[in-house]
């Protein structure tokens, strides 16, 4: 597992690095020619790392979330379906975008800035979705938390239940000395 997480991670950082580089190109203000040459390149090398990066992302997954039960009953499952979620929105922008350098490959003359600026935000989600990839490497697994797992019905319970009013507990006002606060 060690060697496809390391895989997975170069994956990912070469297709945020190599994105967030090319919004650094289109700063440059490149010619024409030049975004010719270059990007019809880099959306090979993206759409292999995009490739590389979900297949093995889904085989990495299913042994450390264990069950699908632990996809919503556990810390790690929440963060697993926040990177997918993300991710979605990633490979959104990421299609705009190849559809635009295809577009340019072509020898059209598409609207290069939209680019630049799907560019931009793809490079913002995808910090967004390291954090979180940083944060579920330190968090159990799901396969680890065995029967702690919560139940679909517990995690719809919590969100369904609303605000709880001080006088449903049985005070009639806010005493601070029982929350336990000096």
């Amino acid at each position: 597992l060690y060697a496809l997480d390391a895989v997975h991670r170069a994956a990912a950082y070469a297709w945020l690095g190599g994105v967030a580089h090319l919004v650094l190109f289109g700063f440059a203000g490149p010619s024409a020619a030049e975004v010719r040459a270059v990007l019809p390149r880099a959306a090979r090398l993206f759409a292999g790392c995009v490739g590389v990066l979900v297949a093995i992302g889904t085989v990495l997954a299913i042994p450390y979330l264990g069950s699908w039960g632990a996809l919503v009953g556990t810390s790690y499952g929440a963060l697993l379906a926040g990177k997918l979620t993300l991710l979605a929105c990633l490979l959104g922008l990421a299609a705009i975008n190849h559809r635009t350098v295809s577009r340019v490959a072509r020898g059209d003359d598409p609207p290069v800035l939209v680019l630049w600026r799907f560019a931009e935000i793809e490079v913002g989600l995808g910090i967004a979705t390291l954090l979180i990839a940083a944060t579920l490497a330190s968090t159990p697994p799901g396969v680890d938390v065995g029967a702690e797992v919560a139940t679909a019905g517990e995690v719809a319970h919590v969100f369904t239940q609303g605000w709880r009013d001080l006088a449903d507990l049985g005070r009639s006002g806010f005493d601070i000395g029982v929350v336990g606060v000096s």
